[in-house]
């Protein structure tokens, strides 16, 4: 496998290994480490590639010990950094962001992180940190977090992503309720609202879908290599879901909204459009492209009389029969 990962990627791990250990590593102790991996590395290309690190300028070094070379690697502290009023609310504010999703994988490295950093303010500023907690409070939403997402499941997903290496899942879909296996090229792993999702090509469906980590039962890489579909864009992909969902379908949603229900979208719904325009008498048009009708019906439902649906024919005909079915329900009292 050594000839897939390029020189950079190795000389990465390689400095990743060293800033674990405070005695440093032989060259053999380095290989052995690749090999758990399932890397074949020879101790020759590692020397070099310490005398390249070396060359470059980073602060890496070696000791002799006895017959062997121990390589380590200088860690920095900030113990001699100082920061400013507003950069110390700053790391409060980002350490408080960060609690809520604390428990989710990496995410409790960044949180730890964080408080070391404020562990190493001077004691006159952490007391202001103290002073302001019970004032200025930071709320992240509604946030679920997802603790159950493996971290090695995680690094293999991204590691099959980086080297485009097929796998195979055996994955629970929510929506149908059942387990299916899935030929899948995985093109990204991405976080949200607390979960991790990975992104790619199902072979089974012929289509891009994405899986929420948590619900992948089973994970294996095959030995096949892919390429991403021509023209493929995260940003893009990700434009046109509403909220989690996505579809195979693409809809140009307008709805007009009034009254308070106007002043509700403009307040806290004008990122979830593409476009709004005033109306008259405080009146909005909201538009927005989807790939699926679900979420948003549900969302536009939650206005009442106070959202009009003008496009597609679709979505009119469905918030018409959601009307007529909670009409004969309630009349029914």
């Amino acid at each position: 496998m050594s000839g897939d990962l390029k020189e950079i990627e190795r000389q990465l791990i390689i400095i990743e290994m060293l800033s674990q250990e405070k005695r440093g590593l032989t060259a053999c102790d380095i290989q052995k480490q690749f090999l758990v991996e399932g890397i074949n590395v020879s101790t020759r290309m590692i020397k070099r590639d310490m005398d390249t690190l070396s060359e470059a300028h980073l602060p890496v070094y070696e000791e002799k010990e006895g017959q062997k070379v121990r390589y380590a690697i200088n860690k920095y502290t900030l113990e001699n950094v100082a920061f400013t009023a507003n950069e110390v609310l700053g790391l409060y504010f980002l350490r408080e962001l960060i609690k809520p999703v604390k428990n989710v994988q990496l995410a409790d490295y960044a949180y730890a992180l964080v408080d070391r950093i404020i562990q190493f303010i001077r004691p006159i500023k952490r007391s202001y940190i103290d002073q302001i907690k019970d004032v200025l409070k930071v709320d992240s939403g509604y946030i679920v977090p997802d603790v159950k997402t493996d971290t090695n499941l995680l690094r293999s997903l991204e590691e099959a992503a980086k080297n485009r290496v097929s796998i195979k899942l055996k994955y629970y879909s929510y929506s149908s309720d059942k387990v299916s296996k899935r030929l899948v090229d995985p093109y990204l792993v991405y976080f949200r609202d607390g979960s991790y999702y990975l992104v790619g090509y199902c072979h089974t469906d012929k289509a891009i879908r994405e899986f929420k980590l948590s619900r992948i039962y089973d994970f294996k890489k095959t030995k096949q290599s892919f390429k991403y579909i021509e023209d493929f864009s995260f940003e893009e992909y990700r434009r046109h879901s509403f909220d989690r969902l996505r579809g195979d379908g693409c809809y140009n949603v307008k709805v007009r909204f009034t009254g308070e229900a106007a002043r509700m979208v403009n307040e806290y719904d004008r990122d979830r459009a593409d476009k709004i325009e005033t109306l008259g008498d405080g009146d909005i048009l909201f538009v927005k492209e989807v790939s699926t009708l679900d979420e948003i019906k549900r969302w536009i439902l939650g206005f009442g009389r106070g959202a009009l649906v003008l496009e597609p024919a679709e979505l009119r005909s469905d918030i018409k029969d959601e009307a007529k079915c909670l009409d004969k329900l309630y009349s029914g009292e």
